[in-house]
């Protein structure tokens, strides 16, 4: 039960005659609607309620004189402009640190080029087949000082099952021929010399495919 209190009726204003009343038991009464008229001796005041419900009990009559602070009636109801509950303070989280800014990716490592220096390449024949083990040789493909690329044919060996092509191992340059067309060759027989980039770490090369 809420009882609305009669407030304060002006400056130097300490009670007042009711003339009316404009409200019973069992009324619903809203916030603001007036429920009393009061004389004082300054004015005729309407009183408008500040709760609201349905009327419980009116504490006062037509003719009560009245002050401020006194309860008037009752209603089955909490007041409206009573002063709203305490509501406990969040205190604000403290705002994470912003995070680092991510550090670029670092860009792969490119390969480094691999150190080479002038050599001369010494091409020994590399096999010729399985269970072949000699050849002749038909045609020398380059001559002392020519350029050649590597897999470019250097040499045409015929075998007892087909005429090979001769790959050259590396790119450079023919310093020395050290066969013959018509000349019979091994496989492992020092064949040409180049002057060619080689590896510094790798002094030899792999021997290259022959094709059939």
């Amino acid at each position: 039960m809420v009882e609305f209190i009669l407030p304060e009726l002006g400056e130097n204003v300490l009670s007042g005659d009711i003339v009316a009343i404009h409200i019973a038991a069992g009324d619903t009464v809203k916030k603001d609607q007036i429920v009393l008229e009061i004389e004082t001796d300054k004015a005729v005041l309407d009183v408008p309620s500040s709760i609201e419900g349905t009327v419980t009990k009116v504490l006062v009559n037509v003719g009560d004189t009245v002050s401020p602070g006194q309860p008037i009636f009752a209603v089955e109801a909490t007041t409206l402009n009573e002063p709203a509950p305490s509501i406990p303070l969040v205190e604000p989280a403290e705002p994470e640190p912003p995070a680092p800014p991510a550090e670029p990716a670092t860009p792969a490592a490119e390969a480094e080029p691999i150190p080479t220096e002038p050599a001369d390449f010494v091409f020994e024949l590399p096999d010729l087949g399985e269970n072949i083990v000699t050849g002749m040789v038909v045609s020398v493909a380059v001559e002392k000082g020519a350029q050649v690329k590597k897999d470019d044919t250097v040499l045409e060996i015929e075998t007892d099952k087909a005429v090979l092509d001769v790959p050259a191992p590396v790119d450079g340059t023919v310093l020395k021929i050290l066969v013959a067309a018509g000349e019979e060759v091994t496989p492992g027989q020092k064949v040409m010399i180049f002057s060619a980039l080689v590896p510094v770490a790798e002094k030899t090369l792999p021997a290259p495919e022959i094709s059939t």
